[in-house]
Formats: C-alpha cells, sequence, structure tokens
C-alpha cells in the first residue's frame, strides 16, 4: 500500500474522528490542529520522494498513544510502512517511565530511522513553539 493523497485524506478523516473531543493541555485548542501542524513542519523543511509517508505518519503519530488504536489497526488500514513508522516515533509509557524520559528519548532517536526522526523532530519543534502557553512546570 502506497501512502499517496487519498491515504493522507483518510487519515487525516480517521485521526480527526479519533481526536474528536481531545483538546490541547497548552491552549485548549482542538488537539487534532497539533498533527496538522507537524504535518506542515515537515512539507515546510524538506520536500521528499516520500512526502505523503511522512504526512501520513505526521497526522497519526499520536493516535497509538492517546486514542486506544493498535499498530495492527494502523497497519491494516495504512498499510506496513506507516505501522512501522509510527511505531518508531510512539512512547512506551511505560518504558519512559521506568528509564526516565531523557534516557528513554535518546535510546529512542538512536534507533530511529531518518524519517521516523523527521517526524519526531518535528513534533518536537510544535510542542517547543506551544511551551509559552504551558505551565511553568511542564516548562521547567
Amino acid at each position: 500500500m502506497r501512502a499517496d493523497a487519498a491515504m493522507l485524506e483518510r487519515a487525516i478523516l480517521f485521526a480527526t474522528e479519533k481526536h474528536k473531543g481531545i483538546h490541547r493541555k497548552s491552549d485548549g485548542k482542538p488537539y487534532i490542529l497539533h498533527p496538522m501542524a507537524v504535518m506542515m513542519i515537515l512539507f515546510s523543511l524538506k520536500d521528499s520522494n516520500n512526502k505523503y509517508l511522512l504526512a501520513v505518519v505526521a497526522i497519526l503519530h499520536d493516535v497509538v498513544e492517546d486514542c486506544n488504536v493498535t499498530l495492527a489497526e494502523i497497519r491494516r488500514l495504512f498499510g506496513y510502512a506507516v505501522a512501522a513508522l509510527l511505531e518508531e516515533v510512539t512512547t512506551d509509557k511505560k518504558k519512559c517511565e521506568q528509564m526516565g524520559k531523557t534516557a528513554y528519548l535518546c535510546m529512542r532517536v538512536l534507533e530511529m530511522t531518518s524519517y521516523g526522526l523527521r517526524v519526531k523532530l518535528a513534533d518536537r519543534l510544535h510542542n517547543c513553539s506551544d511551551l509559552k502557553n504551558m505551565s511553568q512546570k511542564f516548562r521547567d
């Protein structure tokens, strides 16, 4: 299954439905705006032969962590390549808690492909742009 514009549309609809009623902690805006912003960051920074694959993963990057969606469901709906990249950027909350966030993220970043790293860094960049709206404790 090759990522293309039609798959991107399906991913946007799927993620919008899964994030329905969820709002960002930072500014209270609908959560779906965050994955959309991550996708736009990826589009603005580098053109890629696999831009639709990156865009689909950007749109879906939080559905496994936050919306009770399984990687098996992603694989069935969007194919192996999307599911594999999504697995790279999905945080294992138990391991993160056991290891500590910094150690966990350092380990994961070293294991990522260049595509996984692009999505993760675009996600972090957008999260940092929201810091001004977060509590001091979160910023620290």
